[in-house]
């Protein structure tokens, strides 16, 4: 049957006024007999060192407080007439109401006078503490020490400069009221009165629903898969929503001003529409499709011409479907003023809807599975924990006037490196941190957790959450905040941190690849922020770490996509272990490019031929190494495993110290990386050749292109490296040197393995460039210590240890000093009486700027006469050019086209027709085309 079509309404267009409150009457009145609704807000943008130990005082809350929360609830929800900051204020007036302990409150005191004084003087903070232990007991003690550890944790921003640049950040990023804003409230409270004008419909059969709905509504159910069965007996209906609430960042004031603006608008459906058993088998979620369905329909019929409806998964997650509305443009050109944000529509139930212990991570709620459902109870129970998280947001900004600015850090650091609450952007974002954040700063924490305290200022707020992040391990360690009943794992297969009161894991869209990633980029900001040297602003929160070609060292490509991920990254982590810093399976550049479709097309999924992309971050230490060591022979068990799993790549190898083991052996000869090599065994051992042989690797073009890029390794130095050694002992052998030798020390890239090019060293390869060497010979007191004595005295040096006797070369040709380098540098420095400035302005010659007479003159020496003269010059004093007569020129036959000036030779028999080289002529040559450059040219005697 066709959903009955709400009231013609039209969006109004005149803004509000500042006096008028968006927020008031957006908790409509429920129909009677039905149970109130909650809400909640996500944002699409929302998106071991273990050494803490806190005592902390739990307190609980009994079952009547509980249901006086409720009661509270179900008041505020029915009045029409109060808002969203009304209903959480009275919730925050409550818990202020309440008795806590005594040691609590002062630890509070003390924590927030203790972070007040970082930055001032310690002496401050330690003063107020003893002060407290005078006039205290034994609690007082412990409240002390908590203060100190909240003082170490707290950290310090480092330098003035540090807070002066997030002040200005933060200035820079708050959201703001404008234009806009008054846009989007007017369309808010046009889109809910549209809503609330919808009209029931019927009960019917879930296929003859589906089929109602595209028939007279163009608009299709977006069912999740699996798909409802056909002789499904269940019925879908619509009714008037229980309430309808603005949440998430927009409403919290946590949003950056820099993010494009998005604003949830959450719909309580009401729990007539529900049976008990409905969070089985996908039954809720057929149910939450269809009312979405018709909420789009209703919304397009009432209002086609001004907004653009379109059908879009919440943070990637396929069974939670949401209807986004965003302003109609036509040719490029928006209407409604041109404002650029995106409303989004979010279907909810009450939090009293399904019992908390139903949906528990370790519950099966799909039949016929053989283990539990975690990831399908969360995402049930998302929608029911809406208004609860809204609650403790606004609850927690309310105590801390820092909260918000810590949020917006936080949203900042997540951005920059492309987290999100999107499962393609690691299921961590801007509401799982202010989540996270507003849970550690309660008073009735796990033990073994710290409380942030409410005296920190935003970026010390911030930094602590982050270093809980990075330092605990919570696959190893999970945190079950507020819940006691039944057994709690002490492990997990993913990172777990449940939130009772709430029902949910916060983490629940982590997996490990994308978790150990995270934690990665934390420990990474935690040690910027240690270290006292550098300024770690710009590298946290200004510089762009998102790009997968930038940020990874290799990515590999599988075509087409695996459907188990999870194996995948078993498979790679086991394999590569610590050659790898990090693995992080799943990465796009278009990662926050959310699948959507308009409400007449076929619900999208992920293009399976689109295949998945796997980042790598290389251990330089270990990434080339050729040999791995498995399990001991000795070890039968550990044995049939690594064979199992390597396959006949294993074999057993005797090493030096006696052990027999199993091993890998990998080739450094091939044109493909040791890491290419292990991939491609275990890929097409574990998921098949042909996936094996898919595999594309991006980001190892460059070491193909360089000679021995691909296989770098030590062994590619091995030959200067000896001859590094031979050298120095070879000058340490040296006798009669006025002072011994205190260090010889490579500096150059090839000596330290970090040269782009190989050394190409050996009895058959030439050098392309020498390697340089210093050698620092001991002290002596015997120095006098006049400077003039110094200098007019003899003095070591290397070109008087080493250099080579002229007499041994054939001729030398001598250079005017003022032509050589030296011979300017002490032309210049002689010109006393001058600023080293003002000489620069007044005496540099822009046209002898790289001016190098003497490098000119030998370059044409070798080019005329290279045949027949090897040359030899001082890079630096270059007043000395000499050279050698090449051997092939002393005797050979005459012949027309000779590279030099010759002349006959005078002999009998077979030197008949012999010459030799005019050495006076190419002499006189040299003179000539030196000039002036030249002193005088000596020849030896022959």
């Amino acid at each position: 049957m066709p959903l009955p079509a709400p009231k013609k309404r039209k969006l109004s267009h005149s803004p509000v006024s500042d006096e008028d409150d968006i927020w008031s009457g957006f908790s409509s009145e429920p129909n009677e007999g039905e149970q109130d609704g909650t809400s909640f807000g996500n944002d699409e943008n929302e998106s071991d060192e273990d050494a803490e130990i806190s005592l902390v005082t739990s307190v609980d809350e009994d079952a009547s407080d509980r249901s006086f929360e409720r009661n509270t609830l179900t008041e505020v929800i029915q009045d029409g007439n109060e808002s969203i900051d009304e209903l959480v204020s009275e919730d925050v007036d409550e818990d202020h109401g309440n008795a806590m302990a005594e040691d609590i409150e002062e630890l509070d005191t003390l924590q927030g006078t203790a972070a007040n004084g970082i930055g001032h003087a310690d002496t401050q903070a330690r003063h107020t503490i003893h002060r407290a232990v005078d006039r205290s007991n034994s609690t007082s003690r412990k409240v002390e020490k908590r203060a100190i550890r909240t003082l170490h944790l707290a950290g310090n921003p480092g330098s003035n400069i540090l807070k002066l640049q997030i002040e200005e950040l933060l200035d820079r990023i708050r959201p703001s009221h404008g234009k806009t804003e008054v846009t989007i409230e007017s369309t808010l409270k046009s889109l809910k009165a549209i809503i609330e004008s919808i009209t029931n419909s019927d009960s019917v059969p879930i296929l003859k629903a589906e089929e109602e709905m595209m028939k007279f509504n163009k608009v299709r159910v977006p069912f999740p898969d699996p798909r409802p069965a056909r002789d499904a007996q269940y019925k879908l209906q619509y009714a008037r929503p229980a309430a309808i609430n603005v949440v998430g960042s927009y409403t919290l004031k946590i949003g950056s001003a820099l993010d494009k603006t998005i604003i949830d608008l959450v719909v309580v459906m009401p729990s007539l529409l529900f049976q008990d058993k409905d969070y089985l088998d996908f039954r809720y979620f057929y149910r939450r499709a269809y009312y979405l369905a018709s909420l789009a329909a209703g919304i397009r019929e009432a209002d086609y011409e001004n907004l653009a409806l379109r059908f879009q998964y919440l943070h990637d997650n396929t069974l939670l479907p949401v209807l986004v509305a965003e302003p109609r443009t036509e040719n490029g050109v928006r209407h409604r003023s041109g404002a650029d944000y995106m409303i989004r529509i979010i279907p909810s139930t009450p939090d009293t809807l399904f019992p908390i212990s139903r949906t528990m991570p370790n519950k099966k709620c799909i039949r016929g599975d053989s283990e539990s459902t975690p990831f399908y109870n969360a995402s049930l129970r998302l929608d029911a924990a809406i208004l609860p998280y809204l609650k403790l947001i606004h609850s927690v900004s309310a105590k801390s006037d820092v909260f918000k600015d810590a949020c917006l850090l936080g949203r900042t650091w997540l951005r920059q490196r492309g987290f999100g609450s999107s499962i393609a952007m690691g299921g961590f974002g801007n509401f799982e941190w202010a989540a996270l954040m507003a849970i550690l700063l309660q008073d009735d924490l796990p033990r073994g957790v710290t409380k942030l305290s409410h005296g920190f200022d935003s970026f010390q707020l911030f930094k602590a959450t982050l270093q809980f992040l990075a330092s605990r391990d919570l696959t190893k360690q999970p945190i079950w905040y507020q819940y006691s009943d039944g057994a709690m794992p002490t492990r997990s297969a993913r990172p777990m941190f449940f939130d009772g009161l709430r029902g949910i894991n916060i983490l629940y869209k982590m997996d490990t690849s994308s978790y150990k990633a995270f934690r990665h980029e934390a420990r990474t900001t935690i040690r910027m922020f240690g270290d006292s040297k550098e300024n770690p602003f710009e590298a946290a929160f200004i510089l762009k770490n998102d790009v997968p070609a930038l940020r990874y060292d290799a990515i590999i490509e599988l075509r087409p996509r695996p459907s188990d991920l999870d194996q995948v990254y078993s498979i790679l982590s086991r394999s590569l272990g610590d050659r790898m810093s990090l693995i992080k399976v799943g990465i796009s550049a278009q990662a926050d490019q959310l699948l959507a479709w308009i409400p007449a097309d076929i619900p999208r999924r992920e293009d399976e031929d689109s295949g998945i992309q796997i980042g790598l971050v290389f251990n330089p230490i270990n990434v080339n190494r050729l040999i791995d060591h498995g399990p001991l022979a000795e070890d039968p068990e550990g044995s049939a495993r690594f064979r199992q799993f390597w396959g006949d790549k294993a074999e057993l190898r005797r090493f030096k110290d006696g052990s027999v083991r199993e091993s890998l052996v990998w080739s450094s000869k091939d044109h493909v990386s040791i890491t290419e090599q292990i991939i491609r065994l275990v890929l097409s051992r574990h998921m098949g050749v042909e996936t094996a042989e898919s595999v594309i690797f991006h980001g190892t073009r460059l070491g193909r292109i360089v000679p021995g890029g691909e296989q770098q390794t030590a062994t590619a130095f091995k030959g200067i490296m000896t001859a590094f050694e031979t050298l120095s002992n070879d000058i340490r052998g040296l006798d009669n040197l006025p002072l011994a030798i205190r260090q010889i020390t490579a500096t150059d890239s090839q000596l330290r393995y970090s040269s782009i090019d190989a050394p190409l060293y050996g009895s058959t390869k030439q050098m392309t460039s020498p390697a340089s060497v210093i050698i620092q010979f001991e002290g002596s007191g015997r120095w006098p210590d006049d400077l003039e004595a110094i200098q007019r005295g003899w003095r070591l040096d290397p070109e008087r240890l080493f250099v080579r006797a002229l007499g041994e070369y054939d001729f030398v040709v001598r250079i005017k000093k003022e032509f050589t380098r030296a011979g300017r540098r002490n032309r210049e420095s002689s010109n006393g009486g001058e600023f080293k400035n003002l000489r620069l302005q007044q005496k540099v010659d822009p046209e002898k700027v790289g001016y190098n007479p003497i490098g000119a003159f030998l370059g044409e020496l070798e080019e005329v006469y290279g045949d027949a003269v090897v040359f030899f010059c001082d890079e630096y004093r270059g007043d000395i050019i000499a050279g050698l007569w090449s051997p092939h020129t002393t005797k050979r036959k005459w012949k027309v086209h000779l590279d030099y000036s010759s002349l006959p030779r005078h002999g009998d028999g077979d030197d008949v027709g012999d010459v030799e080289i005019n050495k006076e002529s190419i002499l006189g040559d040299i003179a000539r085309l030196g000039g002036n450059m030249i002193e005088k040219i000596e020849m030896k005697n022959e």
